[in-house]
């Protein structure tokens, strides 16, 4: 009765192990990410043009660390709802905007908008100046941005280029807040130490009835 028992909890762990490397291999693949790492570049051409970068969080909390490079000035607000959407409302105050690209990470659970601005600088500095006033709008040394979005919050970064640069590139990593899943290597180690457990079961039971 007992060496019956050891064959039955043996197959079962060997089962269990296989089911826990396939459950492994199926979040890796398609299921949603820690973290999210996405790197691109916005066009920019003589000062009447800034690059504008949209990061939004529309189903989780996060935090996002942003990096941008070939820029003088950086600003960014932090809004509700989703930021690339306001974009159209900048036609209304007399800035065009062109090259608008969005790309949406759902397994990583954000959405990356950018665009180039082609306006009088004057007119982008004065509405970037007036959203500070009102303490809106942040200004970042550096072009490197930390901050943490709640659910359905966004950044809106407007950068202004260095003189003589063509593009502004940009990094964008995003890692979400209260999500965590196993790592692989812990998951191999599981699944083998279970699978080792069950053949061992299963050579008791074959010892015992040989």
């Amino acid at each position: 009765m007992v060496y019956g028992a050891l064959w039955v909890a043996g197959r079962v762990l060997i089962v269990l192990a296989v089911a826990v490397i396939v459950a492994g291999i199926a979040a890796e693949v398609v299921g949603a990410k820690v973290e999210a790492v996405y790197s691109s570049e916005i066009p920019v051409s003589g000062p009447l043009q800034a690059a504008a970068l949209m990061v939004w969080s529309p189903s989780s909390a996060g935090r996002v660390v942003l990096d941008l490079v070939g820029a003088k000035t950086v600003y960014y607000i932090k809004v509700r709802g989703d930021p690339t959407s306001l974009l159209a409302e900048a036609g209304k105050v007399g800035i065009k905007v062109k090259n608008e690209n969005v790309y949406h990470d759902f397994r990583g659970g954000v959405l990356i908008g950018q665009a180039t601005l082609e306006a009088d600088p004057l007119l982008i500095a004065g509405l970037v100046m007036g959203a500070m006033q009102t303490g809106k709008a942040v200004k970042v040394e550096g072009g490197h941005i930390v901050e943490d979005l709640d659910v359905r919050e966004g950044l809106i970064v407007v950068a202004l280029p260095a003189e003589g640069v063509g593009k502004v590139s940009y990094t964008v990593d995003y890692k979400i807040e209260g999500y965590s899943r196993a790592r692989a290597d812990a998951i191999s180690v599981m699944s083998i130490a279970m699978a080792a457990l069950g053949f061992s079961f299963l050579a008791i039971y074959k010892r015992a009835n040989a």
